[in-house]
């Protein structure tokens, strides 16, 4: 069987899959002020509400699902997001007014350190970086920074922080948010 692509307007799903549709609806609804989520997100939320496994096979079902719901426009396509490509593209103007314009509404959204002055400067520090948003949401209008590791995240990585960290000039408090699993205990 080839797996379907395009739009597919005549998708019918099993019960089966209906059923976990409409898991994938209820969870949706409950996060709906913090869409959108990854299919992640998702998943552990359907593992943690309605004991859905927490298998590989069963992450791979949940994709696959969720894959033909928006191409079948049975899951609105900005519910859900996907982390993983970046895009780099040189910012154009059409012309000199039209930059103008674009630096005074950046000038309007320049916010004062909120940090500055305070004896320890705080960051949160996720393991999942599909919670990175939603943290960040929370997070901003404190002024503080949010920062994705991934779980184990790289050498690089580290060492930017520290330096970040050491270049505040006061002391760090970091709260970091994990799972509860051998790897998120290692960390």
């Amino acid at each position: 069987m080839t797996r379907a692509r395009g739009f597919t307007a005549d998708w019918r799903p099993q019960e089966r899959t209906r059923d976990l549709l409409a898991q994938v609806d209820a969870v949706l609804a409950e996060y709906a002020a913090y869409l959108p989520m990854t299919i992640r997100q998702v998943f552990y939320r359907l593992v943690g509400q309605f004991d859905y496994a927490k298998t590989e096979g069963a992450y791979e079902r949940l994709c696959e699902t969720l894959a033909r719901a928006r191409r079948a426009g049975r899951i609105d396509w900005a519910a859900i997001r996907d982390d993983g490509g970046k895009a780099y593209a040189t910012t154009w103007w059409g012309d000199a007014a039209e930059y103008v314009d674009a630096v005074e509404h950046e000038a309007r959204r320049v916010r004062v350190d909120r940090q500055e002055g305070q004896p320890r400067r705080l960051w949160v520090l996720c393991e999942a970086a599909g919670m990175a948003p939603m943290l960040a949401q929370a997070a901003d209008p404190l002024g503080v920074p949010v920062r994705s590791n991934g779980g184990f995240d790289s050498l690089t990585a580290k060492y930017r922080l520290a330096e970040e960290i050491v270049g505040c000039g006061n002391w760090a408090e970091i709260l970091h948010i994990g799972d509860f699993d051998p790897s998120g205990e290692h960390v």
